[in-house]
This record gives structure tokens, sequence and C-alpha cells, in this order.
């Protein structure tokens, strides 16, 4: 039995605030016009699945992190608690 990605969840990464993609289990085709954002979903899926802070360092945090985010931090009330959280979240089935 092979591992399948069940579910993915980006938050505050690159074009998605809260965007929440359940994959099929046998196959996806990711279409669409340019800049929708089908090469972020597998640039989250390769950093979460290489699990090398390396290469987040190396892409660099401000070129991942949501913009609207970041000038919403800005604009409002500037504190630790209020910075913007970027979350890439994988759920998995299958043995590992």
């Amino acid at each position: 039995m092979a591992t399948i990605i069940t579910k993915i969840r980006l938050k505050n990464f690159k074009r998605f605030r809260d965007y929440t993609l359940l994959p099929n289990e046998r196959m996806n085709i990711l279409v669409g016009d340019n800049e929708v954002g089908k090469s972020s979903v597998l640039e989250a899926i390769d950093i979460v699945t290489s699990g090398n802070v390396r290469k987040v360092e190396s892409i660099g945090v401000d070129k991942l992190i949501n913009v609207d985010a970041v000038k919403e931090f800005g604009e409002g009330e500037r504190t630790f608690e209020n910075l913007p959280k970027m979350s890439i979240d994988l759920y998995l089935s299958g043995e590992f």
C-alpha cells in the first residue's frame, strides 16, 4: 500500500490565504490559467516532503508568505502575537 495525500491545507502560503485541497486518491491533474497557484501547490508538497528547512531558507520566507497577510500586519497592530503565520499541512494515509 502506498502513502497517499488525502488533504492539503495552505495558510498564508503564496497566493493562498486559507485553501484546502482534497486530492483524488488515484490521479490528480492541476489545470488553470497562469498565476492561479498550480505550481505553488506542488511547491508546498515538495517543501513538506523534503523536510528540509534549508529549502525554505534558500527560497526565502518573503517569497513564500502571502503578501496580503503581510500588508494586513503592517497596517494593523504590529505585535509579536499578530505576526502572520504561514503553514502547509499535508494529511497522509497508508504506509510510511
